[in-house]
Order: structure tokens, then C-alpha cells, then sequence
């Protein structure tokens, strides 16, 4: 019943939730691709039946890197790439635009421009140049490999991402930081894997449709700003009757989505000192991460205004500047596995190894988070939060798995002869 087409994804073991955090269509876009090692695919379904129902879609497992036995080895790697938009859409600038309306629109060829000193002004307004720009992109990795008091391998790194989009105040930033420890105990009988990863992003979210549609068909005789320096409108009294400014629909409407994600786990692999061939592991991991999104619109935004009417006819309108919707979520993800797993290779005719895995798997998804909506008509004209905010939008999903789990292979050899 919550099936969906999603590939399970697991970073070193601990299979990540199905369901993204706010604002985060990818759940790969947090992940450094710095740190990746090996990406595994599984598909059979041996592999797959160890996780179940979730991968029916396929398993996608994520390996990061480790660290070394060597020499301290201190790595650095930076980046930078622009961006440009090279063809824009062929549309009327504004002289040819005018001259349109005189031939072939006279009777509404007093609404172009705009009236300053009781004179008829033409600008001739580039919209898409108006919302595009050249964007500056920057990616910083530094990582440290080393082998701790010459017995624990470690990794540790850190990055920095920063994309700009090439319409104007489409940004992201993604900050990482990782440890990695694999320290080998017992006469190598003991492995242990360490990880722990942390990371940020911050994105501006921007109505690119509005701003790119508007870039297309706004007037291009009309101006950006008044003469105040406020974002010019096209009003008819109080009702709106032609495109948005669409330099304004950026600019007055900001959307901050800011993500903060931790991934640990700690994993036990024991090869057992009276038979080696017979393994025990155990896989204990966490997976948090904490989202908030804010949604406010600016002085005098036009996505905030509202007019008033009497019967049909608009008499005024108003303006709610302020918050227009929040929401804050939490995730907590808690994993337990537990198997045991003997593989042997025979040196027989027919027989060339055997191996047979069986084990138990909990985990835990906590989903909770609180919405917050606003009502843009409120009789006040002031902007107020819906009296149904407080309670259909706060919301809690929590999901528990626990299944046992169990696969055998058998590779022989089949010799035939064809004379």
C-alpha cells in the first residue's frame, strides 16, 4: 500500500528512509560524491529478498571511502564552472512591440508604457535579461587518510558546494563533513566499521515558472521599477490586468529550505577463531535529519495582494506582507541487524562453494513535522494563520520493520563433453 518506484538506497549498510526530508526531491543530493567509493547495484533476487518488499525496485548501495595503513595523505580538489544561458526566447523588444500595436492593435495601443508627467513614456525592457545572469559555481573537497596510533585506519573530510542557478536567486549550498574508522581487532578476527556523516544544505526555491513565463510575455515597453524605486505593477485600479513583473516575482518571495542530516552506524564483523569460515555481524545505525522550510513574501509583493470588492467592482485592495507558510519535520530512523553467514569453497568435482546467510533486520521510521498555513483573505486584511493550521497539519507517521531473513547459494560445476 506505500509502494512507490523509488530504488532502495543504502549508504554503508544503513538503508536510508523512502520518505525525503522537506524540500529534497533527491536524497543523493546530500551525499558528497567526494566520499563515494563503489556504487553496487542489485537486482537478482537473492540479493534483493535480504531487504525485502522495499527492493522491489532495486538496490542501489553506496560504499564510501576508508582510510589508510600508510602515510598521513592530506587531498584537495576545487572547482569552478559558469553558467550562461545562450539562446533566449526571439520576442518583440519594445519599439517593434509598439509599432505592432499601432498597426494592428490601435484601439489598445494607450496602455503601452507607462504615464510620467503627464506624458506617454516607452521603455524598451529586456525581461529575459532582466531574470537570467551568468552564474558562478564553486565545489571544495579536502580529505585526510591516515592510520591512527598506526593500528586504526580513518578518513575524515569535509566539503563545501555552492551552486547558483542561472536565473536570479536560485541558490544552494551543501556543507559535509565525515569520519570513517576501520580498526581490525583480535588477531584480525574483528572487524569494526565507523561511520558518521553530517550534513547541511540551504536552498533559495524560486517560482522559476512564474519568473521565466512572465520574462516571455510581460510588455516590454513597461519598466522594472517606478519612479519611487518600487517594483513597477500593471494595475487597472486595484485589479491586476497584464503579466507580472517578473523581476519582482523573484525578488519579493523568498523560500529558504534548509535540510541538517546525520547518517551513522557502527558494524561488528567477528570471524569466529574455531571455524573461520562461519561469520557473525552485527549493524547498528541512525539515521536523523531535521528540515525547515519558510516561505515569506516581501513589502508590497504582488503574490501577497488581494483586492477588495464591493458586488463586483474592485474598490481597493491590500497587501499581506509576512510569512506565508512554514513547516519544520523531524525524521529518526533506527536500524538493528543481526546474521550469520558461512561461505565455503570446496576444491570437489562437482561442487565449487556453498554459502548460506540467515539473520534478523529492525528498523524504525519516525516521520513528524508541523505545517503552518496562512490565510490571505482574512476579513482584517491583516495575514493570520488558519484556525485548521494547528491541528490537520501537524502530522506523525511512524513505521516499524522487523523480519527474519535467510538465502543459501550453491555453485557447482557441470563438465559436458561435445564430440
Amino acid at each position: 500500500m506505500t509502494a512507490n518506484n523509488n530504488p532502495l538506497i543504502v549508504i554503508d549498510g544503513v538503508p536510508l528512509d523512502s520518505s525525503n526530508p522537506a524540500g529534497v526531491s533527491n536524497p543523493l543530493s546530500l551525499v558528497n560524491p567526494n566520499d563515494i567509493e563503489s556504487f553496487s547495484i542489485l537486482k537478482d533476487a537473492s540479493a534483493t529478498a535480504i531487504y525485502g518488499s522495499r527492493a522491489s525496485n532495486g538496490v542501489i548501495i553506496i560504499t564510501t571511502k576508508k582510510g589508510s595503513s600508510g602515510k598521513m595523505r592530506i587531498n584537495y580538489s576545487g572547482n569552478i564552472s559558469i553558467g550562461k544561458v545562450t539562446k533566449t526566447i526571439d520576442v518583440m523588444d519594445g519599439p517593434t512591440f509598439e509599432r505592432f500595436m499601432n498597426e494592428y492593435n490601435p484601439t489598445y495601443a494607450n496602455m503601452l508604457g507607462v504615464t510620467e508627467n503627464g506624458k506617454q513614456v516607452m521603455y524598451n525592457t529586456n525581461w529575459q535579461d532582466e531574470i537570467f545572469r551568468t552564474s558562478v559555481s564553486t565545489d571544495h573537497n579536502l580529505s585526510v587518510r591516515s592510520n591512527l596510533f598506526k593500528s586504526i585506519p580513518a578518513r575524515f573530510s569535509f566539503g563545501y558546494n555552492n551552486t547558483q542557478g542561472i536565473v536570479k536567486t536560485n541558490n544552494y549550498d551543501r556543507y559535509t563533513a565525515s569520519m570513517k574508522l576501520n580498526p581490525t581487532l583480535l588477531d584480525n578476527h574483528l572487524k569494526i566499521d565507523i561511520n558518521i556523516k553530517n550534513i547541511i544544505s540551504k536552498k533559495n526555491t524560486i517560482d522559476a515558472e512564474g519568473a521565466i513565463g512572465g520574462a516571455i510575455t510581460a510588455d516590454p515597453t513597461k519598466p522594472i521599477y517606478n519612479a519611487d524605486g518600487s517594483y513597477y505593477q500593471t494595475f487597472n485600479g486595484y485589479v491586476m490586468t497584464g503579466a507580472r513583473n517578473p523581476v519582482a516575482v523573484l525578488m519579493q518571495r523568498t523560500r529558504p529550505e534548509e535540510v541538517q542530516k546525520f547518517l551513522g552506524n557502527v558494524e561488528l564483523d567477528y570471524k569466529m577463531h574455531f571455524l573461520p569460515d562461519l561469520r557473525a555481524v552485527v549493524n547498528l545505525g541512525a539515521e536523523s535529519s531535521y528540515a525547515k522550510i519558510r516561505e515569506v513574501y516581501g513589502q508590497n509583493a504582488l503574490q501577497s495582494y488581494r483586492p477588495v470588492y464591493q458586488g463586483d467592482v474592485a474598490v481597493g485592495g491590500v497587501y499581506n506582507p509576512g510569512l506565508n507558510y512554514g513547516e519544520d519535520q523531524n525524521i529518526f530512523n533506527r536500524l538493528m541487524d543481526a546474521y550469520l553467514a558461512y561461505s565455503k569453497k570446496f576444491d570437489d568435482k562437482f561442487i565449487s562453494k556453498f554459502d548460506i546467510q540467515g539473520g534478523y533486520s529492525y528498523q524504525n521510521f519516525d516521520n513528524k513535522g508541523k505545517k503552518q498555513l496562512f490565510n490571505m483573505d482574512s476579513p482584517t486584511g491583516i495575514r493570520e494563520e488558519s484556525p485548521y493550521s494547528k491541528y490537520a497539519n501537524n502530522y506523525r507517521n511512524v513505521l516499524n520493520i522487523q523480519s527474519f531473513f535467510g538465502r543459501a547459494i550453491l555453485i557447482f560445476r557441470i563438465n559436458i563433453c561435445l564430440l
